[in-house]
């Protein structure tokens, strides 16, 4: 009875030391498969990000390839900066046809057109006539074929019932 005793103890003993080593084995199985399934996320997130890139790379390929389609009737839209010689004189010329009072304009500072933008002369403008004088030019002025900014604005009535426009910005140029 002692010796089967002995054996079970050590039947008892070996499965014990199985049991061990198998749940050691599976808590150290289940810390590798966490860590390479974390790896695997981080790879995945870095998949997608390149592949994000890589979307947002092509399109501005594609975006660039038909802006340079463009560029040429963008450019050729724009008035040579020579051109503008005759632009004081045409807002003369506004300015009597809308019967204003006072009228002023001088160009700014210039900046040379390069390869990949417009270049630009900046301008002073100040008008003075009664209400639908002025709005007659500005309508004129806005509706002009060059590409004309207009990103300061000052509009003020005077006592006897005129208005001071006056305005400064930019207009866009080709060499």
């Amino acid at each position: 009875m002692r010796a089967l005793s002995k054996k079970i103890l050590s039947y008892v003993a070996v499965l014990s030391i199985f049991a061990i080593i198998a749940v050691g084995l599976t808590f150290g199985l289940s810390f590798d498969i966490n860590r390479r399934a974390k790896q695997i996320e981080a790879g995945r997130a870095e998949q997608v990000a390149t592949e994000s890139k890589i979307a947002t790379l092509s399109s501005l390929e594609i975006d660039s390839a038909e802006a340079a389609l463009l560029r040429p009737l963008l450019s050729d839209s724009l008035p040579l900066r020579d051109d503008l010689v005759s632009f004081r004189r045409e807002m003369q010329q506004l300015s009597v046809k809308h019967g204003l009072v006072g009228y002023g304009f001088a160009f700014g500072n210039e900046t040379i057109p390069t390869d990949g933008t417009p270049g630009f002369i900046g301008y002073n403008l100040s008008i003075r006539g009664l209400p639908e004088q002025v709005l007659g030019f500005i309508y004129d002025f806005e509706n002009h074929p060059y590409f004309i900014t207009m990103p300061s604005i000052n509009y003020v009535e005077q006592d006897n019932g005129e208005f001071q426009f006056t305005t400064s910005g930019k207009i866009f140029t080709r060499l």
